[in-house]
């Protein structure tokens, strides 16, 4: 065993070893400009996060999901907005009457859809 340890490698060795090194080179040289493509993302980033235009808007938008919540409403909502059952929201919605929107499973109406409803009514 020891014999063999203590050898010089052959002709196919040193290539295995080359190619090896090759393919490390070549992966440390893909770490390196993933990580200056990261971080000029980031910097990027902060560009536009710190852009005057996006912090007024953020400011006017404070929070996103009760944003969302003022502009739409869900089944329940409407259901007791138009004082229908819910067969009748299920007609609305497949005749186009009511334009809906699904999202994961639950259907969303936009809070202008339902007033024009409304007015019509």
């Amino acid at each position: 065993m020891e014999e063999n340890s203590n050898r010089v490698p052959g002709k196919k060795g040193l290539r295995k070893r080359k190619g090896l090194l090759r393919v490390l080179e070549a992966v440390t040289a893909t770490q390196r400009r993933t990580a200056e493509l990261v971080e000029s993302l980031f910097m990027v980033c902060q560009l536009l996060l710190n852009h005057p235009d996006k912090q007024s808007e953020r400011k006017q938008a404070s929070n996103p999901r009760e944003d969302f919540m003022g502009q739409w409403f869900d089944k329940q909502d409407v259901l007791q907005m138009l004082r229908i059952s819910e067969r009748s929201l299920f007609s609305l919605r497949k005749t186009g009457a009511l334009p809906s929107y699904s999202f994961r499973g639950k259907f969303y109406y936009k809070a202008a859809d339902v007033e024009k409803l409304m007015k019509r009514k």
